[in-house]
Formats: structure tokens, C-alpha cells, sequence
């Protein structure tokens, strides 16, 4: 019974670590003797838990997308609130996932990640994970025009809203050069942030909307 327990804590320690080290460095710079190392576990401890480095990543990335999704998930307001406080709530958890650090932003790096270079293997997990926040955008988009929007138009909205955020996070939280040297967006600035996207967001759906009424 002790070595069951040892081996399953330390086939955990290994997750946490992994899920670090690939947010931080993303799958083809991490290496997997730095993992053991953060993990304190045996140099051979990945081929012997997971079979592969492969294996690791994709258990590495449903953990830590489940772990941020039980701790605060996604939204997290009534399904039935109005569209415009789901948005917002929904924008405001992928800030967090993206900017804040430590774990609670390695699902969000880990997407980045996978976006500026992607692994072929994580695919279908990746769209199994991230399609119910999709889906919500995309239900908030619509509720808030008022009414359906073709498929084109909702993508691009959708598209519109995540890059939003997204752009941020690819400069790893840090504002433009030209804008305060460079320096990361404090928690401050992060709420800020929040409340600019969303009221921005929801001026340029509503405009959209608008136009294809009176088209």
C-alpha cells in the first residue's frame, strides 16, 4: 500500500511539474529531465508513468485545465444571467488564466502554447476542453445582438473578443513597448482591462447587429 501511495504521489508531483515546465517553455523546449528534476523524481519516472513525453503533455494539459476549471470555473455566474455579465465574467476568467501567475495561469500558457505551436496529438483534447467556453461566448455574442447571427458574423465577433485577450497574453502579460516601458499589467490594470474588453466588446456587437438590421 505504501509504494502504491508513493507512486501515485509521485505521478502527481511530475503533472504539477510538467504543467509548468511546458506553460513556461511549450512542448518541443521542454525537456524532460528538467521535469523529474522539478518533480524530484528519477530521471526514468516519465517513461515509466506515462510512456512518453507525448503521453505527459496531454495528461499534463487535461489536468491542468481541469484543475483551474474545478477551482474557478470558467464564467462562474448563473447560466441565466444576462448576456452582457456572462460575457464580462467570461473575459475576466481568461484574463486571469492568461496574466496571473503561478497555477492558476497554466491552462491559459499552456493554450498559448499550443497556439503558437501546436502538437498534433493535443488537438482533439484541446477542442474537447475549450468547446463549452466557446459555445458560451458564442450563446453571450448572440444574446447580446439580439438576435442570430449568421455564422460569419458570429465567428468573427467571437474571434474578435478572444484575440482581444489573447493578444495580451502573447506578450506574456507585458503592455506594448511604447505603453509604460513594456512592464506587466498589474492585478489593478488586469480589472481594468476586464471592464475595457467587455464594454468595448459589447459596443462592437451591438454596432454590428445595427448594420446587419438595417442591411
Amino acid at each position: 500500500m505504501a509504494a502504491r501511495s508513493d507512486g501515485n504521489q509521485t505521478k502527481q508531483r511530475l503533472l504539477e511539474a510538467a504543467s509548468e515546465v511546458f506553460a513556461e517553455r511549450g512542448y518541443q523546449d521542454a525537456r524532460v529531465s528538467d521535469i523529474c528534476k522539478a518533480a524530484q523524481a528519477a530521471s526514468g519516472a516519465v517513461n515509466y508513468y506515462f510512456g512518453s513525453k507525448e503521453k505527459l503533455y496531454l495528461e499534463a494539459w487535461e489536468w491542468a485545465w481541469r484543475e483551474i476549471d474545478r477551482k474557478e470555473p470558467m464564467g462562474g455566474v448563473d447560466p441565466d444571467a444576462p448576456p452582457e455579465e456572462r460575457l464580462r465574467s467570461l473575459i475576466k476568467s481568461l484574463l486571469h488564466r492568461i496574466l496571473v501567475h503561478g497555477k492558476k495561469s497554466q491552462a491559459g500558457r499552456l493554450l498559448l502554447q499550443e497556439m503558437r505551436d501546436p502538437v498534433q496529438a493535443v488537438r482533439p483534447l484541446r477542442k474537447r476542453l475549450i468547446r463549452p467556453t466557446i459555445q458560451e461566448f458564442r450563446r453571450s455574442i448572440e444574446e447580446i445582438a439580439g438576435q442570430k447571427l449568421d455564422q460569419r458574423a458570429a465567428e468573427h465577433c467571437h474571434m474578435s473578443v478572444m484575440h482581444q485577450c489573447l493578444a495580451i497574453g502573447f506578450r506574456g502579460g507585458h503592455k506594448p513597448p511604447m505603453l509604460s516601458g513594456g512592464r506587466r499589467f498589474t492585478h489593478a490594470e488586469i480589472e481594468y482591462l476586464v471592464d475595457h474588453i467587455t464594454a468595448f466588446s459589447i459596443g462592437g456587437i451591438t454596432a454590428i447587429a445595427a448594420a446587419k438590421k438595417g442591411a
